[in-house]
């Protein structure tokens, strides 16, 4: 009976031949596919597929390492994945296989955004300086991504709105009423009180203690007369000092 290739490459050929059983099929007919596969004539089992370059143009791989498969079925370039780097939203890739490996790397963000700080006003919020980043959507309040915060943490609060006095409700002007002269306030009505005269004090008539001689002629005539008497004295008393003189 043919063998396969991968029975040559997994040993049973050769420990066959090592025991030195016989199955009723020659392991060197016609019909094997390694020498197709390998392009040698028998026997080459040296080392069991050493004699012929091993080639595939596919890799097979695992999370941990990567490998090549001989079209004679032998496993070559076997080893572990290396090169590329993990982000926080994406496996490495690496550079031999260009398959992903590993784990996601949380503190390496690829597309980190730096957000300056914006002062809060009393119509809209402010922000702190701070970092976002794309992939995993993460806030950080430094450079490096080091301090992870949260989206409320880089929000400031509107300032107070300023105090607006109340606008006064414009009253309407009265309509002017004609100026009246205020009254005068009625006085009250006085009685008319009957007007009294004095009465004239009674003259009193100065009592003379000269006695009577008899004439009943008036004293005021007699001073008359020692007036005017007196009076023509001082003139003709005047006349003689002016002729004198």
């Amino acid at each position: 009976m043919p063998k396969l290739q991968r029975e040559f490459a997994d040993g049973t050929v050769r420990e066959l031949l090592k025991a030195g059983e016989r199955t009723g099929a020659d392991p060197w007919a016609d019909e094997c596919k390694y020498l197709d596969a390998a392009g040698k004539t028998l026997p080459v089992f040296k080392g069991q597929g050493d004699t012929h370059n091993h080639q595939s143009d596919k890799w097979e791989h695992n999370d941990t390492e990567h490998w090549q498969v001989c079209t004679c079925g032998v496993v070559f370039n076997k080893a572990a994945h290396s090169g590329g780097k993990a982000t926080c939203k994406a496996k490495a890739v690496c550079d031999i296989c260009k398959e992903s490996y590993g784990s996601l790397d949380q503190n390496s963000h690829a597309d980190l955004k730096h957000i300056a700080a914006k002062a809060a006003t009393a119509a809209e919020e402010g922000n702190i300086e701070y970092w976002h980043c794309g992939d995993c959507n993460k806030y950080f309040s430094d450079a490096a991504a080091k301090t992870e915060i949260t989206r409320a943490d880089t929000v400031t609060a509107k300032l107070p709105q300023p105090t607006t006095p109340p606008t006064a409700t414009p009253t309407a002007s009265p309509t002017a009423q004609p100026t009246t002269a205020p009254q005068a306030a009625e006085q009250p009505r006085r009685t008319a009180q009957p007007t009294v005269q004095p009465t004239a004090a009674p003259t009193v008539q100065p009592v003379s203690t000269i006695p009577a001689t008899g004439d009943t002629s008036s004293p005021i005539l007699w001073a008359a007369l020692l007036l005017c008497s007196g009076a023509g004295l001082a003139v003709t008393a005047y006349k003689k000092n002016r002729h004198r003189s």
